[in-house]
């Protein structure tokens, strides 16, 4: 299989071991989870029922219009940035649907991220950079709410969660965390933390966000105002955090010669 989904059985976190894969219909960029589904973004959005992970199989594929850069999902809904934001209907998986598209004249959207009812975007153009908000509920007729230039690239994730967007800007001279509420919308940050070159991958959970700067950081943000390195693990390997369930960390990493997955466990960062 040359692009895909791959299913692990991770029960015994020591001994991961690969169940199924599904071929997609283009090269494999990024993945969310609903209930019983994947939606796997590749030049298209196929939907893939893992309800038996033994047995995944793809069920549907939304064509979407321009060149596929970024994925998030909220509710019954799955947000593509394909130059606009592109919503699409997954309440009934095998007949999934764009509803609406929305653009920004004059700027590219690359990166999305959803929480609440509440959509950010990234976009660019030449050398002008954009992060603007949208109400997204109702889901047919976004309503663009803030919108301002950015001299940050947001390059080392994009993450909404709760009432907040969580956007790194990573660069070889340093990364930057920046921290925007949702609701109300406000585009200036009411948290800032500076970290190592090449911040790579965000993830957020419990109150925690995961990144890799010379290792795995696990920062405190709650409350956002004061956010704060609070763990730090070191490993050789380039790459970012991928998944977070319970006590682990799940991280898609490796070198120029090979890519493995790494599982690290804590008792609790505290």
């Amino acid at each position: 299989m040359e692009d895909g989904l791959v299913v692990y059985e991770i029960s015994d976190s020591t001994n991961p071991f690969e169940v199924s894969q599904v071929e997609t219909t283009g090269n494999a960029k990024s993945v969310e989870l609903g209930p019983g589904y994947a939606y796997v973004l590749s030049d298209e959005l196929d939907i893939i029922n893992i309800e038996t992970p033994e047995s995944a199989a793809l069920v549907h594929t939304v064509d979407i219009p321009g060149s596929t850069k970024d994925i998030s999902s909220w509710n019954n809904y799955v947000y593509v940035a394909d130059g606009s934001m592109i919503i699409i209907d997954v309440s009934s998986p095998e007949s999934a649907s764009i509803i609406s598209s929305t653009g920004i004249v004059g700027k590219d959207i690359r990166q999305i991220a959803v929480s609440n009812g509440f959509a950010a975007v990234y976009g660019d153009w030449v050398d002008d950079s954009w992060l603007t908000f949208f109400d997204v509920d109702p889901p047919e007729v976004p309503l663009k709410l803030a919108s301002e230039p950015t001299n940050h690239t947001m390059n080392g994730g994009f993450v909404a969660s709760g009432n907040y967007l969580y956007a790194l800007d990573s660069n070889w001279s340093g990364s930057l965390l920046h921290i925007y509420q949702l609701d109300p919308p406000d585009l200036n940050p009411v948290g800032l933390l500076d970290l190592p070159p090449k911040a790579n991958g965000l993830l957020i959970s419990n109150g925690y966000a995961y990144t890799a700067a010379d290792g795995l950081k696990i920062i405190d943000v709650d409350p956002p105002e004061s956010a704060h390195v609070e763990v730090s693990y070191d490993w050789p390997f380039i790459g970012g955090p991928t998944r977070i369930a319970g006590s682990f960390a799940y991280i898609a990493a490796g070198t120029s010669d090979c890519i493995q997955l790494t599982l690290i466990r804590w008792n609790q960062p505290m």
